[in-house]
């Protein structure tokens, strides 16, 4: 069974924002860079499907989420989260929109530039079997919930804690923003959110119980610090629903 357009157009737009996507950087030079990058990454797509209509089709989706989260939500110095929640549901829409509204089927042209892909196919058959493989399309679905769940889900972590204002602040300097806490907390939450969404993928929920319980343990003095108290629940109950989400979507679908 081959991948679905929704699938693929959406795997390869959350690994571009993964690659090239940075929140903190808003200055015009750098959010131009990161569209022309996106783009081009985007031609990935004429590399892995074999009707180039559909991925003709599919490039230019991707082009149209990609214009609209670099200029419109990007561009937003308020109601930032709104908005990428937003650019979530509208990624979502014109994928399922297209590829709907399309058939592909009826409308098949062969993509010559999968000729080199066809050819290692042809002589290398680890290739032919993982590709022909009955769980090759439920490894797509899994990694494309699991790059999700690491660089989306520390953008929506971020958006939430700074729409609250409960970010860590420095001890000598209540006011100021204690950065290295900031990223340290970011990979801490990359590596529970990975390890969560893994466990629920494998049916180990109970598990879950264990990362909660030494992340605790960890910071149990810090959490004498209110604001550090606050900073510390809220990141890490959003991350793990971050987490939760994308998993319990590709079990279901």
């Amino acid at each position: 069974m081959e991948p679905s357009f929704e699938l693929i157009f959406l795997l390869v737009y959350f690994c571009g924002r993964l690659f090239f996507f940075n929140i903190d950087n808003s200055s015009n030079n750098v959010r131009r860079n990161s569209v022309i990058r996106r783009l081009l990454f985007g031609l990935f797509i004429f590399f892995i499907v074999w009707n180039i209509f559909a991925a003709m089709i599919m490039w230019l989706v991707y082009m149209l989420a990609v214009i609209f989260d670099s200029y419109v939500v990007s561009s937003k110095r308020t109601r930032k989260l709104a908005f990428y929640v937003s650019h979530m549901f509208f990624a979502v829409f014109i994928s399922q929109l297209a590829g709907g509204l399309i058939n592909f089927e009826k409308i098949f042209l062969y993509n010559s530039f999968l000729f080199p892909l066809k050819w290692l196919g042809s002589h290398l058959h680890i290739l032919q079997n993982i590709a022909s493989s009955e769980n090759f399309l439920e490894f797509l679905k899994i990694f494309t919930g699991f790059i999700f769940t690491i660089k989306e889900g520390t953008l929506i972590t971020r958006l939430v804690l700074r729409n609250v204002s409960a970010v860590p602040k420095k001890k000598e300097n209540s006011g100021s923003l204690d950065k290295q806490e900031y990223d340290r907390g970011k990979l801490i939450g990359i590596l529970e959110r990975g390890l969560i969404y893994f466990l629920i993928i494998f049916n180990q929920v109970a598990a879950i119980a264990i990362i909660i319980a030494l992340k605790s343990l960890a910071r149990f003095k810090e959490l004498d610090d209110k604001n550090f108290a606050e900073y510390f629940l809220i990141g890490s109950l959003l991350s793990i629903c971050v987490a939760v989400l994308p998993a319990v979507i590709v079990k279901i679908f």
